[in-house]
């Protein structure tokens, strides 16, 4: 077995929730407390920022393309929702409400260690569509589950 780091992002809808559902962060937390990962680093970020964004996420054609094909296969009518079935432009429609959301208010980042540290954050994590996420996972059981046919950047707590 492997020790290993991962991180995690509180997204700025847990942030903003935690206001009104005080203790869901700890929740969160304690998810992958229970999995037996030590949270080692943490730093509340007020607002991301380009740069750090342009660092974080991937912008390849091949990833973006990858967004809209995988946009294609749970939206109903994409020319309609979209405005185009080009996988490439819906791809880059998605990853920039993302943007404009991860830019939209505070996140919380942290870095958690153990064996197979990778492995167990993603399994607690659960499915990135909390509609599609299982019960005992993070997004499955916190998740607001996302409106059919929404281009808006998933509302899922973690990243």
């Amino acid at each position: 077995m492997d020790t290993e780091r991962t991180l995690v992002i509180l997204k700025p809808d847990a942030v903003k929730r935690d206001k009104t559902e005080p203790g869901l962060l700890g929740k969160i937390i304690v998810y992958f407390l229970e999995e037996r990962l030590r949270l080692v680093a943490y730093k509340y970020v007020k607002r991301a920022t380009k740069k750090q964004l342009d660092n974080h996420f991937p912008n390849g054609e091949q990833w973006v393309r990858d967004m809209g094909v995988r946009a294609l296969g749970r939206v109903k009518n994409p020319a309609k929702v979209f405005v185009t079935n080009d996988p490439q432009k819906i791809g880059a429609t998605i990853i920039k409400g993302c943007r404009e959301y991860y830019l939209s208010g505070p996140l919380i980042a942290f870095v958690l260690t153990g064996e197979n540290a990778i492995q167990k954050a993603r399994r607690v994590l659960g499915s990135a569509l909390p509609s599609k996420a299982a019960k005992g996972t993070i997004r499955g059981d916190l998740g607001e589950h996302e409106k059919h046919g929404s281009i808006a950047a998933t509302r899922n707590l973690v990243h």
